[in-house]
């Protein structure tokens, strides 16, 4: 099986699972091909969308594409 480059340096991807905690919402949506949100130790989503946002982060927030196709959080203001 070909390795290609990750997106972090010095690291490879060889098709295995990495489980890491990201709490920037954006590099999880750059760099992740699958999410989950936990919040209180349970997971309630797996997929970043604005009713998501409102409902865990209490945030008025909306997901728009980038010039480069990539989802992009942008935080209009809380609740």
């Amino acid at each position: 099986m070909a390795s290609r480059q990750a997106p972090f340096a010095g690291s490879v991807c060889n098709h295995h699972i990495c489980k890491i905690a990201l709490h920037d919402l954006n590099h999880a949506l750059r760099y992740c091909e699958n999410t989950i949100v936990i919040a209180n130790g349970t997971m309630v989503a797996s997929v970043i969308a604005a009713p998501m946002l409102r409902d865990i982060y209490q945030l008025n927030a909306r997901i728009e594409t980038c010039s480069q196709g990539r989802a992009l959080v942008i935080v209009d203001g809380p609740i």
